[in-house]
């Protein structure tokens, strides 16, 4: 005799465009608890301009590294990091005049963001936001 299926009794996510998405596939609301306030201390770290773009995230479709990456003028480089199933493919994997680093520990993040000149941070347009 098989047991009932085991079903959520609350949805979690962690930004509003996930909360979007749990709604579209599940017909489900959901809470929203973003990891960002983890992330306060890194707006008083002393900024100096090593003059890099920088992209941060998962080398996954939805978070758009290959506009990154072509967005940027051609000097200074850009850097990445993250995994990711894209790393060997355009847009996702080592190339002239880009470096990609990897996941970077708490320790690390503090001094890669202080000498960035801008951070790139493309995503897949969402069926409510503007073009």
């Amino acid at each position: 005799m098989s047991s009932p299926p085991v079903r959520p009794d609350v949805y979690v996510a962690n930004s509003h465009h996930v909360a979007e998405r749990i709604h579209e596939y599940y017909r489900r609301d959901s809470y929203v608890f973003s990891p960002a306030g983890r992330r306060r201390h890194l707006l008083d770290v002393p900024r100096r301009e090593d003059g890099y773009y920088l992209f941060l995230g998962r080398l996954v479709p939805y978070k758009r590294a290959d506009l990154a990456v072509a967005a940027r003028p051609a000097r200074p480089p850009a850097e990445g990091g993250g995994p990711g199933p894209r790393r060997g493919e355009p847009g996702g994997g080592r190339r002239p005049g880009r470096e990609l680093v990897g996941r970077l520990d708490d320790g690390a993040l503090p001094g890669v963001l202080a000498g960035a000149r801008t951070l790139l941070f493309p995503a897949r347009r969402t069926s409510g936001s503007s073009r």
